[in-house]
């Protein structure tokens, strides 16, 4: 008699990418609840897994056509509100957040971010910004950088590119 847990691993180890790619297909397109259940019969390993793989399509330039694509359904999802988010697992939450920001800084334990934080970040609300994370638009501001709402306040966004370099805190 073997584990799920067993075959799960085993599984994960023999198909890589081609096994993970799915999965995070999945999450992009399936309600939130589905896939918080699915999270919660997880591994740690196959959560690990899965987040190396995201990490990866983030990094790749060679795969930045499926970023983009999950990016697209991800801003185009309008049954994904602040509870749901909330409720969701919390790595469910952070793959989100790392998907649509293209931002792999939100998959690893370094930084301190609330579920409530990663929750409004993927909604627009805060800045997605670590080091700032304010809520958008700050101080009531209405410039045309903070109505957007597109996830940088404007003390964080450079006016002349509407860009934000995380690394160097510059524009890029």
């Amino acid at each position: 008699y073997r584990s799920s847990n067993q075959d799960e691993k085993e599984l994960l180890l023999v198909s890589g990418a081609d096994f993970v790619e799915p999965i995070i297909t999945m999450i992009v397109y399936e309600p939130l609840h589905v896939m918080a259940r699915r999270f919660n019969e997880m591994t740690g390993q196959s959560v690990a897994c899965l987040k190396e793989t995201i990490c990866d399509i983030i990094l790749n330039t060679g795969k930045r056509w499926q970023l983009c694509t999950f990016q697209k359904v991800l801003q185009n999802r309008s049954d994904i509100t602040l509870e749901m988010l909330l409720k969701s697992h919390r790595a469910q939450l952070e793959i989100l957040v790392a998907l649509k920001t293209g931002l792999q800084e939100f998959l690893q334990r370094n930084y301190d971010i609330s579920s409530s934080d990663l929750a409004e970040i993927f909604l627009n609300l805060r800045c997605r910004n670590l080091t700032c994370r304010n809520l958008l638009p700050v101080d009531e501001c209405e410039c045309k950088v903070c109505v957007q709402k597109n996830g940088f306040c404007s003390t964080c966004m450079c006016l002349v590119c509407s860009k934000f370099d995380m690394a160097s805190n510059t524009c890029s």
